[in-house]
């Protein structure tokens, strides 16, 4: 799978995260980017970042998925994890 495959597997993931309300803080988080000033287009992107980021966290560590800290950093953006 290439950087473009991935990137939109994390983008259908985060759009299966907003129409379901699950979890219950992602939408709101992108509203929030919204308000803003940021397209829908990019807020989506940062926040599919985020996912791509603490997943891949989670298969490095061989831990479960942290949903606290995903929603840490989607709070924190437009700033990306380091």
């Amino acid at each position: 799978m290439n950087y473009s495959e991935a990137q939109q597997v994390f983008l259908r993931m985060l759009e299966q995260q907003i129409s379901q309300q699950t979890p219950t803080f992602v939408a709101p988080q992108l509203k929030r980017l919204l308000a803003l000033g940021h397209s829908e287009t990019y807020a989506k992107m940062l926040m599919a970042s985020v996912l791509a980021y603490v997943t891949g966290r989670q298969i490095e560590r061989d831990e479960a998925f942290n949903t606290p800290l995903y929603e840490q950093l989607l709070a924190r953006l437009p700033q990306l994890p380091q």
